[in-house]
């Protein structure tokens, strides 16, 4: 995690052109499903803007399960005009699998054949989830390092994304 600064700076670009098609998409909210290191920037993040009115786009972190708090997050996004952010590093966090069945199957509904075009991923490579979103065809799938454990990943692409999607200067950060 010591080198992964140069690394980022590298794909800069890309990350920035990614989110500039994504704000330019009519996507109002984000909401990142994650449990722990996976999510644990994006929810400093979450919690030091909320009453930014200059932010991009909006961020809900659900790093939980616990019924009423997703029931009460599906009533306060316009889902159709949410970019969900599945974010989980190990190959099985069932929770996150869970969150994800969840909005995947209220999407489908909504969306029909066009629904993972509001689903991106952040993982490692050959976890489950790269694998569930390629095979689904998620809008975009970032890939990160491996050797990063959760909690040293702000700097890594489970903190920068969420950052950028927000409209923070993510060179600042």
């Amino acid at each position: 995690w010591l080198n992964v600064i140069g690394k980022m700076l590298q794909d800069l670009p890309r990350i920035e052109e990614f989110c500039k098609v994504i704000h330019n998409s009519g996507y109002e909210h984000l909401v990142l499903l994650g449990m722990g290191g996976s999510s644990m920037t994006a929810m400093a993040f979450q919690k030091a803007f909320s009453d930014s009115t200059t932010m991009a786009m909006k961020l809900t972190v659900l790093d939980t399960v616990e019924p009423q708090t997703i029931k009460k997050t599906d009533a306060e996004i316009n889902i159709e005009k949410t970019l969900f952010i599945v974010s989980s590093k190990s190959r099985t966090t069932a929770e996150v699998l869970a969150l994800y069945e969840y909005f995947s199957n209220r999407m489908k509904i909504v969306k029909k054949d066009n629904w993972a075009e509001n689903f991106i991923a952040i993982t490692d490579q050959g976890s489950a989830l790269e694998t569930i979103a390629i095979d689904n065809s998620f809008r975009k799938v970032f890939v990160n390092f491996s050797e990063i454990g959760g909690r040293y990943s702000a700097i890594s692409y489970f903190g920068i994304v969420p950052e950028a999607l927000m409209g923070i200067t993510i060179k600042e950060i």
